[in-house]
């Protein structure tokens, strides 16, 4: 009799313990989402992966691309896959929405840098799409920048202007092609 109550007594006590980490992982899910829409993005700040990009994320919408830009570069080797390509999208709309920055600025110097910047994010949104095909932001956001700044043709452009596209270096430049 006391070895068929012990048999039922430890399951029971198993139970009991893992409902209360169920409770305690619910309750701490049901804080970060009151976080999330009281948008108190500093509360959910910490020194995890999570809130280094929730940090990164604050700054980026309040436009401080700099430390945004740095957070996520220093949080991006940390990062699980998923996380990683967020991060490299927000990288690329980061590089995008400076570039159209610089363009519509009246100072001259910031449009030698708009192109490049919109350059790096064509290709980081080009990375994004390679692996996932159906990241319809990505594509979105590369539609504009090929409209800001459309890619050249290897055809376009004679060899003596930029003699690294010759057909000896072919295979050196990474070459682009239309999205289906």
């Amino acid at each position: 009799m006391k070895g068929i109550s012990l048999i039922w007594l430890l399951p029971g006590i198993l139970c009991l313990i893992g409902s209360g980490y169920l409770f305690v992982k619910q309750r701490g899910i049901e804080q970060y989402n009151q976080k999330l829409e009281l948008q108190n993005f500093v509360a959910l700040e910490d020194d995890s992966v999570s809130g280094q990009f929730v940090k990164a994320w604050r700054h980026q919408i309040g436009g401080e691309f700099s430390e945004a830009t740095t957070i996520y570069n220093q949080t991006l080797h940390q990062s699980s896959e998923d996380t990683a390509n967020k991060i490299q999208f927000n990288l690329a709309n980061i590089y995008m929405q400076q570039g159209i920055r610089n363009l519509t600025d009246s100072d001259e110097t910031n449009d030698e840098s708009a192109y490049p910047l919109i350059e790096l994010s064509k290709h980081i949104y080009r990375k994004l799409l390679s692996e996932d095909q159906d990241l319809w932001p990505a594509k979105y956001n590369l539609e504009i920048a090929v409209k800001i700044a459309p890619d050249v043709l290897v055809t376009d452009v004679p060899e003596d202007i930029l003699p690294e596209r010759s057909p000896e270096n072919r295979g050196v430049i990474e070459e682009y092609k239309k999205l289906p």
